[in-house]
């Protein structure tokens, strides 16, 4: 080799080292880091009210399509959508981590965080997932599987669902890196997806104390104690799957069965009180979500036969339904908006396994997130203060 072409190689490898070294935005997300300790803040105010309300008739609000989109194919629609004011209370010292469900290691659940930056770009930048805790198979805390969860405004603590020492479904709270868990009802029924108030005092989720009647919705402390029942319904209006927390604590959404067929959306005040039907259509609604500004409702809308799905967003005042994906016969799952920038984390086997995938609330800039063997499901947002 002549001088000159080893001098040619050696420039060549110094560049492609020093640029190895550089900082940059990774989108294949493919290893696992070991989680480090976050400093607690405080948590937001906003109060979390039960008090009675008089129980109001039903409204029905026609629905309106936007756009419809043709079905058949997996690409996602660029359908102009009304732009969202999301501007919560927090610092440029503020972090935010996108957290997962993933069976990465036989006969655990673990949840994991991607660290998430740029979410006021249409190019955020992410790391690669870390390993916040694991729940095992055996043991006298919660076990496999973790169905949902929710994090405490202060990002300090979590809610799960997941299998008591009776075998069946409770809820636990514990620390952020799976310590000090606390079972806050245990029963001889199920408990299933716990959601925190805004204000971090109370903790809600669906329960089944009379195996001969309908789920309903309770409130707890986080230390299981002050347990009360909330959305008290009006005979016809059965069966909740779902069910969300408005950002100011006042208001509820759930979608519930209205006919032995389909489940449809609805929004009320925490008594029940002021009901309205957003959707009457011959699909289903489930994992509905308010936006930050309290004006739009996210949620899967489902078809069946074939099965097929899409995520919409639903303007709580009109009833617009605005389409963000196109429906599919690929499941998509657990819509999550972001603290800021109007992106959308959520779920779906696109590639054969459930993985994780960022998309714009206009339904553009779709990313996918997580390349994993394993299933990665249930994405939520952490909100972190250094």
């Amino acid at each position: 080799m002549s001088i000159k072409n080893f001098i040619h190689l050696l420039i060549i490898s110094l560049v492609l080292f020093i640029l190895g070294l550089l900082p940059g935005c990774k989108q294949d997300v493919i290893s696992v880091d070991t989680p480090t300790p976050q400093e607690p803040f405080p948590s937001l105010s906003t109060n979390f009210t039960n008090t009675p309300l008089p129980v109001q008739s039903l409204v029905l609000n026609p629905t309106k399509t936007i756009t419809l989109i043709p079905s058949g194919t997996i690409n996602f629609t660029h359908t102009p959508m009304p732009s969202l004011t999301i501007s919560p209370n927090v610092t440029q010292a503020t972090r935010y981590q996108l957290t997962f469900i993933s069976n990465q290691h036989e006969g655990y659940d673990g949840l994991y965080a991607i660290d998430i930056s740029c979410l006021d770009s249409n190019n955020p930048c992410f790391s690669n997932p870390k390993l916040l805790f694991e729940v095992p198979k055996k043991g006298v805390g919660p076990r496999v599987p973790i169905t949902s969860y929710s994090w405490s405004p202060d990002g300090q603590q979590i809610a799960i669902d997941a299998t008591g020492i009776e075998g069946h479904g409770d809820i636990f709270v514990g620390t952020w890196d799976g310590r000090n868990w606390r079972n806050l009802t245990i029963s001889p029924s199920s408990e299933w997806n716990p959601i925190w108030s805004s204000d971090g005092k109370r903790t809600a989720y669906l329960a089944n104390p009379d195996p001969s009647k309908e789920a309903v919705v309770f409130s707890t402390n986080p230390d299981g104690k002050d347990l009360s029942q909330i959305l008290n319904l009006p005979k016809g209006i059965y069966s909740i799957a779902y069910f969300s927390l408005s950002p100011d604590g006042k208001q509820i959404a759930f979608t519930a069965n209205v006919t032995s067929f389909y489940y449809q959306l609805f929004t009320s005040n925490l008594d029940g009180s002021e009901l309205r039907q957003l959707t009457n259509t011959d699909d289903n609604y489930y994992s509905p979500a308010f936006s930050e500004d309290g004006l739009y409702i996210l949620c899967v809308r489902g078809k069946d036969n074939p099965d097929k799905s899409s995520l919409v967003m639903i303007k709580i005042d009109s009833g617009e339904v605005y389409n963000i994906t196109m429906e599919s016969q690929n499941y998509q799952l657990s819509p999550s908006w972001s603290p800021v920038g109007n992106w959308i984390a959520f779920s779906s086997d696109y590639d054969g396994n459930y993985n994780i995938y960022l998309i714009k609330s206009d339904g553009t800039n779709l990313i996918e997130i997580t390349k994993a063997i394993s299933d990665d499901f249930s994405p939520s947002w952490r909100v972190i203060k250094n």
